[in-house]
This record gives structure tokens, C-alpha cells and sequence, in this order.
């Protein structure tokens, strides 16, 4: 259950910011401030952190949560294997736009 709960717990959070994080850009926007630009550039660094990074470890919190109490090391690598790939993956892609916007 405290896993479910974790995993619920960071899900939110990440949404909560991220939402809040993009009502600021929008609502400039909206009214015409011409900043809005730049302060719709910053949302990838939200969208890494608050989207990304807690949703990752907000599946991995539910997926752990499934996992039997006997599974042992094995079921437990599996879980960990997953989080490592979605983290990289999610990384190197961040990193590839990054050279391919800068080269």
C-alpha cells in the first residue's frame, strides 16, 4: 500500500507543478505580455523534472507496488531494468534535441 501511495504522491506533485509552472506562460500569453516567449522556453526544464522525472518514478512506485512479497531479487531487477531504460531513453532524448539544436 505505502508504494501505491508513493507512487500517487509523486504523480500528483509532478502535475501539480507542471500545471502550475504552465499557467504562468499561458495566461501572459493571453493577456499579451510579451515575455510570455520566454517564459514558455523555460517549460522544458518543468517538463523534465515534474513530467518526466516524477512520473517515472511514479510508475515504477505502482509497479513495485504489484510486485508479490516472495518475487526476490529477480522480479526486483526486472522493476529496476524498466526504470533504467524509461530514465535513459527519456534522457537521451532530451540530450539528442539539445545537439541536434545546437550543431
Amino acid at each position: 500500500m505505502c508504494w501505491i501511495l508513493l507512487g500517487l504522491l509523486f504523480g500528483f506533485t509532478g502535475k501539480v507543478v507542471e500545471s502550475i509552472w504552465w499557467s504562468i506562460p499561458w495566461t501572459m500569453s493571453y493577456l499579451g505580455d510579451s515575455r510570455w516567449f520566454q517564459f514558455n522556453s523555460y517549460g522544458v526544464f518543468f517538463n523534465i523534472v515534474f513530467r518526466q522525472a516524477f512520473f517515472t518514478v511514479s510508475a515504477y512506485c505502482h509497479l513495485r507496488a504489484f510486485l508479490p512479497p516472495n518475487t526476490g531479487k529477480k522480479g526486483l531487477t526486472y522493476i529496476h531494468y524498466i526504470l533504467l531504460i524509461s530514465l535513459v531513453l527519456g534522457q537521451g532524448f532530451i540530450l539528442y534535441l539539445y545537439y541536434i539544436k545546437n550543431h
